[in-house]
């Protein structure tokens, strides 16, 4: 199986798990993901793109006045505008970076409501992706909330990780892909639980551990203030893990 395929098949399967949960709040605005905007509601609206492979509309609402419409296709954003404005070429990281931003400066709650294209946008090879938009956000970021790095680089490692379970925040860990490896992380993470990073210390440390022949994956742990996130990958892609999580800030 080619890592694309595979790739896929995590992302089918988690969706298909995600059926099974409880429905997401929909009001005349569409869904909500996120209660209030700033740093939070931005790494939401940011996941949503993320999560989004087939051509869609993606209007995310943020109040009376607030909101801005993505034409996206495999996770790339093609084309925005703002509300009553012209949908214009997504052409650079610091264009689109900006006007999310200033979208989510404003926004009380996210809500999305989206839309299937019926006739595909030209090819996704342009556009815009969260790893264009990274450079871009780090400096903005509402550091009393999850870090939008983290959460670009949670989306990006979310495909090539096994499994990872990110147990920031209240409500207990979120765990995602293969079912048994999780629940390797999530015992990992009940073995530490109470002791979270230094809140005084914003940088993340990063410990990694690489398995024998009994346990063919290796293990990163991200501790932050906020709390632990840990990743099982497989040892091929030790590279492509460091160099996402190494600009982590």
């Amino acid at each position: 199986m080619t890592d694309g395929v595979a790739e896929d098949a995590v992302r089918l399967r988690d969706v298909l798990k995600s059926l099974g949960e409880a429905p997401e709040e929909t009001t005349d605005k569409g869904c909500k993901i996120a209660d209030e905007g700033g740093a939070v509601g931005l790494a939401s609206l940011l996941r949503e793109i993320e999560e989004t492979v087939l051509p869609r509309r993606l209007t995310f609402t943020g109040g009376a006045d607030a909101q801005v419409t993505a034409v996206v296709m495999e996770r790339r954003i093609l084309r925005m505008g703002t509300q009553g404005g012209e949908m214009k070429s997504a052409e650079t990281g610091e264009q689109v970076a900006a006007m999310l931003e200033a979208f989510c400066a404003v926004a009380s709650a996210v809500h999305v409501r989206r839309d299937l294209l019926e006739a595909e946008p030209t090819s996704a090879a342009a556009g815009v992706s969260l790893s264009d938009l990274s450079p871009f956000l780090s400096g903005t970021a509402d550091r009393s909330a999850p870090l939008i790095p983290v959460e670009i680089a949670l989306a990006e490692s979310e495909r090539y990780v096994l499994a990872l379970c990110d147990a920031r925040g209240k409500g207990g860990p979120r765990l995602k892909g293969k079912d048994a490896i999780g629940a390797r992380l999530q015992r990992l993470e009940d073995n530490l639980s109470g002791r979270a990073g230094d809140p005084n210390d914003p940088a993340p440390a990063h410990r990694i551990w690489i398995g024998g022949p009994s346990d063919p994956f290796a293990i990163l742990l991200v501790t932050l203030p906020q709390g632990r996130i840990w990743l099982a990958f497989e040892p091929e892609h030790l590279d492509t893990c460091i160099a996402c999580w190494s600009g982590v800030d």
